[in-house]
Formats: C-alpha cells, structure tokens, sequence
C-alpha cells in the first residue's frame, strides 16, 4: 500500500476512534469489528474516488471491489451503500 494512503486511513482511524490494531488488521484482511470495517470501507471508498478522479482506474477498481465486499458482508445486498459503491464501480468500468 502507499505509505501516504496507509498514513490517510491510520488517521482516519485515529480521528474515528478506532484503535491501530484493528485498522492494520482490517487491512490485512483480518476481521474486525462491524462498525470498523464499515469505517475503513468508507475510508476506502473515499481514495477510490480520488484515484479514479487522477485517472487511476485500475487502482480505484480494486479499491472499489474491497469496499463492496465489505458493504455487502456487514450491511447485506440491499443496502443504499452497496448500491452507491455498485454505481461508482459501473463508472469505473465504462471509462
């Protein structure tokens, strides 16, 4: 991971208060807490959209992809987050 976007979502973490062990587990794919996970798709969420917007599709993509595997896991198929992270990913692919 990019030492600059690892540093983002360490702080994000520390502003949310969700504690480093659990952030650098989630990234590692370890689990977490329900309402960590969600915090970290959100955090995800929000790079993606910043690399998709500096043309870095490919890297937005698979960002994407880890978020909507997060949403759909803690917040099921029906959700409006599913559905928004569904919708940014379709943008991915038709640029």
């Amino acid at each position: 991971m990019i030492p600059l976007l690892r540093a983002l979502i360490l702080a994000l973490g520390f502003y949310f208060g969700i504690p480093v062990v659990q952030i650098s587990g989630t990234l590692q794919g370890q689990t977490a807490p329900t309402d960590s996970i969600l915090a970290i798709a959100h955090t995800l969420f929000t790079e993606a959209s910043i690399l998709a917007n500096q043309g870095h599709q490919d890297e937005a993509e698979s960002k994407l992809q880890r978020v909507l595997d997060i949403r759909e896991k803690a917040l099921g198929l029906d959700h409006p987050d599913v559905a928004l992270t569904l919708h940014n990913l379709g943008f991915i692919y038709n640029a």
